[in-house]
């Protein structure tokens, strides 16, 4: 019978050669892949999109919370035509959330979501030196070749749920020391106070404020210098998990030549 079956099977596929399509085993198979994106306006759209899902429904009340503006830039050759549509949702999501978790770690008594974002392009043009050729002397010539490169700028606000202020860091540890007096409140108080014909109380606001606008200036110094850190950090441990896994993979590769080579 099994020879009938087979004689059948062979006759159908010369009568129909789509017949056999389906009933080809698993190793016969290709890998399907997802479609490349192609088109600049798609990556704009997904990351628009996500975003926008990503955002807190209701915006209204939130105005006055303290906010986080992150810029996120990809060289755009570096990404159309190299990521699918599942890839590159992966890799906003991912970068939004690294964002939430950055400012979270920095300022942690807040609850922090994504509040606004916007899409750009930019072009930048980098210059690269290559060697053409050498001189009378012997000497490389070195000719500069200016490249536009075109990169696409997301950027992304937070915000903090909860209206909390930010944390003050003495030597890297959160204080609860207050040096300064709340500018607002300070003038609040200094409102009623008796008013003098000698000016002298309108001189001690104005010498006041110069002194907490000094303090502020010097505060946003450190929080950026401590942001310019945190996200230095950030990097090193993400370029030193990349090293691990290299090193693994190059580990497991010589393992399997070394018994190859025995076998």
């Amino acid at each position: 019978m099994k020879g009938i079956i087979k004689q059948a099977i062979t006759e159908r596929e010369r009568l129909q050669p789509g017949y056999s399509i389906g009933r080809r085993s698993t190793s016969d198979k290709t890998e399907r892949q997802n479609a490349r994106i192609l088109d600049l306006s798609m990556l704009k759209d997904y990351v628009t999109k996500v975003l926008d899902f990503m955002s807190i429904d209701e915006r209204e009340g939130h105005d006055d919370k303290r906010k986080w503006t992150y810029l996120w830039e990809v060289p755009v050759q570096n990404i159309l035509g190299f990521v699918d549509e599942p890839t590159w949702v992966f890799m906003i999501e991912k970068q939004a959330n690294w964002c939430i978790d950055n400012r979270d770690a920095v300022q942690p008594n807040g609850r922090w979501h994504v509040f606004a974002h916007e899409v750009d392009m930019i072009t930048r043009h980098e210059v690269r030196k290559r060697t053409v050729g050498k001189d009378a002397s012997g000497r490389p010539e070195v000719m500069e070749i200016e490249k536009p490169v075109e990169f696409l700028q997301v950027g992304i606000q937070l915000v903090d749920l909860n209206g909390e202020r930010d944390l003050q860091y003495d030597m890297g540890r959160p204080t609860t020391k207050k040096d300064s007096f709340d500018p607002q409140l300070l003038k609040a108080m200094m409102k009623n106070a008796p008013q003098s014909s000698t000016g002298e109380y309108e001189s001690k606001i104005v010498e006041q404020d110069k002194r907490l606008a000094d303090q502020s200036d010097m505060i946003q110094k450190l929080q950026t210098e401590n942001q310019k850190t945190n996200e230095l950090m950030a990097a090193l441990l993400s370029e030193l998990q990349d090293l691990k896994g290299q090193r693994k993979l190059v580990s497991r590769s010589t393992t399997r030549k070394k018994s190859n080579a025995k076998e």
